[in-house]
């Protein structure tokens, strides 16, 4: 082979090796920057959009029973109706502080741990209920307009806890063992399809693990009211300035 033939042939191979390695370098850097979104990902972050949702309209509820109010106050302030509207409010608040008991329309759900043979390679905590399983189904139940709840005669508030200890959940400070009874007051239609739906949490853990969850709607739910009194030692009411 020719000297300007064999010289032209490594310039070519050399220029094709640096081409390499910066089209590899570059690649790099893309990969580096770009991370992939798994399924579970997406499920949180669809998870997330319900609860942001869910307050939206809470919040959208909230101003349109202010407004309604402040309309009926403007025309009842020199009324002796005055004192039956203030009543009225009172056991609103009473209601939704856990000092009443309640009933309505809702639904009974009861949780019970899976039964299934546990094979190898796969954790047994899996197939037991757990308390970050309440939660989450205490939490679709909210999203899907539950008004009151609770677990086991427990009243849930904004305050419960909820915690694990060995095959017993402790609710409020009182522990119980499964079953574990959730009550729910609020549309029976919504509140049941929160457990049923394929894509709710309540589904995986049956599907996929065996918890065996039943639900069943009812026309007249019982709720009891909160047992303890709740102490706000550090909660102080802002005071707008008018001047």
């Amino acid at each position: 082979m020719k000297p300007e033939i064999r010289k032209r042939i490594n310039i070519l191979l050399m220029v094709t090796f640096i081409f390499g390695i910066a089209l590899s370098m570059q690649i790099k850097n893309l990969s580096d920057k770009t991370s992939l979104i798994n399924i579970e990902g997406v499920n949180e972050m669809e998870m997330q959009l319900k609860i942001e949702n869910a307050e939206i309209g809470k919040l959208e509820e909230y101003l349109a029973r202010k407004t309604s109010e402040l309309e009926d106050y403007s025309t009842i302030t020199d009324s002796p109706d005055l004192n039956s509207v203030m009543e009225a409010k009172l056991s609103y608040y009473r209601n939704i502080q856990g000092e009443n008991d309640l009933t309505g329309k809702g639904v009974i759900i009861e949780i019970r741990d899976s039964d299934k043979l546990v094979k190898p390679g796969e954790n047994p905590n899996d197939f037991l209920v757990h308390d970050q399983d309440l939660l989450r189904i205490i939490n679709d139940l909210k999203i899907s307009g539950a008004e009151a709840i609770s677990i086991n005669g427990q009243r849930y508030m904004s305050f419960s806890e909820i915690k694990c200890s060995g095959p017993t959940v402790t609710i409020n400070g009182k522990t119980y063992g499964q079953p574990f009874v959730i009550k729910a007051i609020g549309d029976p239609a919504n509140l049941e399809a929160a457990i049923k739906s394929i894509d709710s949490y309540s589904y995986m853990l049956n599907s996929i693990y065996g918890i065996k969850i039943d639900v069943r709607t009812s026309e007249s739910v019982v709720i009891t009211r909160y047992g303890r009194t709740k102490q706000y030692n550090y909660l102080k009411r802002i005071v707008e300035d008018t001047e």
